[in-house]
């Protein structure tokens, strides 16, 4: 622990109140500052030996981390008139640059009257129990992040919305100034920022940031494509092959970035990543792993949406068809009951789908004589035959009976079991009564050019045996 000894306020600072006057002086305030440190100083702030200057406030202002300084302004104030003890904890920048975490402990030192004449303080490092304690609260807090997001994207009915929650929260918990997705457009030559957050008073840039040419970026794309992480920690350092990067996020005011891959199955798709406008600042695991977790949560939402709509297109197209083919499509469970019944079956059989639905074909539209056939015939399906067709007689619901042309299949799940049939009818009853009707005239033209022939020989015959008579019977 450090101690120090202040004529005034704040921390380890002078109060700039006269113990004279007791009225606020606040230029003198800002010249004067801490008026002794003990060596345990040089430990805590990092000086070499003791070779440091006590700081004026000013100067001590400048080592507070830029997120600390209110309260250290609320300090000023309240040193000049509390007599208790006050404990504080701040950040302050190392001699090495790093954040340390202070605690301090000021204590006021009053004359006769009650009044201050300085104060003497105590600092502590915290630093590493602090940052056992953060980083237990960060995993904490990591983990309702990416509960959340597996939650929001179970039914991935709002996708967009999903994402730009998501986005809040991980900027919100990282405090980025923004949080954004980019998306390769399908040809692989552009990218749009799809979505973007931004902290309070922060430009957004999503509307800036479309249709840009992926070749203008190939030290970015390099990058990505190797499936590494983009970590800048100041813009203004990046390298000469980095000119067209360094341009337009020093258009955008951007002091440092964290960008990683976005990946659609397997594929590289864009990036996700933080930008800060504010200050710099050196991106560390807290940022880096709900950010990498999250890309992989949204691109896993994105690839099972695209994939739930092409499923979707393509069962709208297939029921397109079998509503609009001329053949009747009937597909049966295990049970040998209806699951489907197109317009076709409706037409040919007279029973709506309505009517049709979950019912056994006997007693609807197979006749009884014909049932030993059909029994058959069922149980070669659910053995996986591929042949069980058939040409049969059906019943339509009016009573009506026709003749028609079944094709059977075997319907198979994923692990290969027969889960019911399909079957595709034609009814041919016209057809075959044609075929009959063919068949008769056949029969009838075939017997008609037999007795033909047999008049033809019949007269060859007569007229034969006529020629023999007439020999006979006429004189030498």
């Amino acid at each position: 622990m450090g101690y120090i000894g202040t004529k005034m306020p704040p921390l380890m600072h002078c109060s700039g109140i006269s113990a004279e006057t007791h009225r606020p002086r606040s230029t003198a305030m800002r010249r004067q500052g801490v008026r002794c440190l003990t060596r345990s100083w040089a430990g805590v702030n990092g000086a070499v030996r003791f070779r440091c200057t006590p700081p004026t406030i000013d100067g001590w202002i400048e080592l507070i981390h830029p997120e600390d300084r209110p309260q250290l302004a609320d300090a000023l104030e309240e040193h000049r008139t509390v007599t208790q003890d006050i404990y504080y904890l701040y950040r302050v920048k190392h001699k090495n640059g790093t954040w340390r975490f202070w605690h301090d402990h000021a204590v006021p030192v009053l004359d006769n009257r009650n009044r201050h004449v300085r104060w003497v303080g105590g600092i502590s490092d915290i630093t590493e129990p602090k940052q056992v304690e953060e980083a237990l609260a960060t995993k904490a807090a990591m983990e309702r992040i990416i509960s959340k997001a597996s939650r929001r994207f179970l039914t991935l009915t709002e996708l967009d919305l999903s994402i730009q929650e998501c986005l809040a929260d991980i900027g919100r918990f990282s405090s980025a100034d923004r949080a954004y997705l980019f998306q390769f457009t399908p040809e692989g030559t552009t990218m749009n920022n799809t979505h973007e957050w931004c902290a309070p008073g922060v430009k957004p840039e999503i509307d800036n940031l479309q249709g840009l040419p992926l070749s203008m970026f190939p030290w970015w794309m390099d990058i990505l494509e190797s499936g590494e992480t983009i970590r800048i920690n100041n813009v203004a350092e990046l390298p000469p092959e980095a000119r067209a990067e360094k341009e337009l996020l020093e258009a955008q005011n951007i002091k440092s970035v964290l960008v990683v891959p976005f990946l659609l199955e397997n594929r590289l798709a864009g990036f996700m990543g933080f930008d800060n406008v504010v200050f710099e600042r050196a991106w560390g695991e807290k940022e880096l792993l709900p950010l990498r977790t999250l890309a992989e949560i949204i691109g896993t939402a994105i690839t099972r949406k695209r994939a739930k709509e092409a499923l979707q297109e393509s069962e709208e197209r297939l029921r397109l068809q079998i509503e609009r083919m001329p053949i009747a499509l009937i597909l049966w469970d295990r049970d040998f009951r209806v699951v489907t019944w197109n317009p076709a079956a409706e037409s040919i059989f007279c029973y709506s789908s309505e009517e049709a639905m979950g019912r056994h074909p006997y007693g609807m539209i197979v006749p009884e004589e014909v049932h030993a056939v059909v029994d058959a015939l069922w149980e070669r399906l659910l053995e996986g035959d591929i042949t069980a067709h058939s040409v049969n007689e059906n019943t339509t619901k009016d009573g009506h009976s026709i003749i028609c042309s079944w094709t059977n299949t075997p319907l198979r799940s994923h692990d290969g079991s027969i889960i019911g049939a399909l079957s595709m009818v034609l009814d041919i009853t016209e057809r075959k009564r044609a075929e009959e009707e063919r068949e008769n005239l056949q029969a009838k033209l075939i017997q008609a050019q037999k007795m033909e022939s047999i008049r033809t020989l019949a007269g060859g015959i007569a007229h034969n045996f006529n020629n023999i008579l007439m020999d006979r019977v006429e004189p030498p």
